[in-house]
């Protein structure tokens, strides 16, 4: 292909770049130097169609091009696809401190990097997310602040996942639900406040195991945050059953990821409290 737009020191990094993506996503359309929309006036390297999605590769000297940053905004408010951007860049980069804080800072953004070695070996670094889909690590911290701290430990694993892969990053979130509620079952039998044996709870889905423990006199005060954790499970089902094969669907599960994260962390936050409330310590399941 002909990138003979970009400088001379980058031209090196585009064609290895281009060969790596069209292996990585077979049927793709391909666009070069081609501006992603009328409102906003950025040329990525090339751009990628992949079914709903829209990837825009920038091949760059630094991990965090000035221009790109200058556009961010304006990038991150484009709704007409699910659009991730991947920055391509020389194995020097990694060598400075500024370009460690930057390659951070990529990641922090749900930026994707790839390196290009001098031998032309192509080096994949860290995954893209969408960047509506995006999560301030301090956001999370915020929310997760109050929390115990192999919870708050938990979450911080769950949000590393989901700057890579959002949807497997709430997932985790469900399984920490999953491994909370063992750990009570486990504290509410050795109570005597089980009207099933261990062996039948602990059989059960947990949507049912939450339906059981929210009917149990001691939690007639938490309705409301079991109430919450039902919900979130529920919501969690429902997305997981909702057929994607169209562009249409496959976006409105991703525009919700961000919510359903945020929202899962305040969830966890009110079980912790009806936990607490009966008398019981915040357990996992494994432990």
């Amino acid at each position: 292909m002909k990138f003979d737009f970009l400088p001379t020191d980058q031209i090196y990094m585009a064609n290895p770049a281009y060969r790596y993506f069209k292996n990585r996503y077979p049927g793709a359309s391909f666009n070069i130097n081609d501006q992603i929309s009328n409102a906003i006036p950025w040329r990525p390297t090339f751009k990628i169609n992949h079914g709903p999605e829209l990837f825009c590769v920038e091949i760059a000297t630094e991990p965090l091009p000035e221009t790109l940053k200058a556009k961010y905004f304006d990038i991150s408010q484009y709704g007409a696809s699910a659009l991730s951007i991947v920055i391509v860049c020389p194995e020097s980069c990694q060598a400075t401190l500024k370009g460690r804080e930057a390659i951070y800072d990529l990641k922090d953004r749900g930026i994707g990097l790839v390196i290009i070695k001098d031998n032309g070996d192509v080096i994949p670094q860290h995954d893209q997310i969408p960047v509506r889909l995006h999560i301030t690590e301090e956001e999370i911290t915020d929310l997760s602040s109050g929390l115990p701290p192999r919870i708050r430990g938990k979450i911080t694993d769950a949000f590393k996942t989901y700057q890579t892969n959002p949807k497997s990053g709430v997932q985790l979130l469900r399984q920490l639900i999953e491994n909370m509620t063992n750990g009570l079952v486990k504290q509410l039998d050795a109570k005597g406040y089980l009207v099933r044996s261990l062996a039948k709870m602990q059989s059960l889905t947990l949507s049912n195991q939450l339906k059981d423990i929210v009917t149990l006199p001691n939690f007639k005060h938490q309705t409301a945050e079991l109430g919450g954790v039902q919900d979130f499970i529920k919501s969690m089902a429902n997305s997981a059953s909702h057929a994607q094969n169209s562009p249409k669907k496959h976006l409105t599960v991703l525009k919700k990821l961000p919510v359903s994260f945020k929202h899962g962390i305040g969830v966890i936050e009110g079980y912790v409290k009806a936990i607490r409330a009966v008398g019981c310590k915040v357990k996992l399941g494994d432990s």
